[in-house]
């Protein structure tokens, strides 16, 4: 029996919620448990390792050499700078009413309508 004025909800909606968690996180796990397993058991994919392989984290970090450092110098001061500017940029564009500020808006909205693979390909030819 339910109380008066209480919300009954229904688990379609948590089913679903469930169900797109466990697609998304899938490939996630099974690179962890291949991360794990030793040379010998790499082909079995779903399968859980006998007993941790820790020695391919040691094996990746050597190959991977000063790759990490120089890609989270470049990152971590690239996402700094693009939350700095954004929400510099952002304050004004969001609160200032004016004749510009509608058009300034929608010229930067356009831009998250081109996807990046188009304009990888010339970026690339000039760089």
């Amino acid at each position: 029996m339910s109380q008066p004025g209480s919300i009954k909800r229904s688990a379609f909606p948590y089913t679903i919620l469930v169900f797109t968690a466990v697609v998304f996180l899938t490939p996630l796990f099974i690179a962890i448990l291949t991360s794990l397993k030793s040379p010998n058991e790499i082909t079995r994919v779903l399968s859980i390792p006998a007993r941790p392989y820790i020695e391919n984290f040691s094996i990746a970090l050597e190959r991977m050499g000063r790759s990490f450092f120089n890609s989270f110098a470049i990152t971590a001061p690239a996402v700094v700078l693009s939350i700095a500017i954004g929400a510099t940029a952002g304050y004004p564009l969001a609160y200032v009413r004016g004749s510009w500020s509608r058009f300034i808006y929608f010229f930067l909205l356009t831009g998250m309508l081109v996807p990046f693979q188009i304009v990888q390909i010339p970026l690339f030819f000039m760089v």
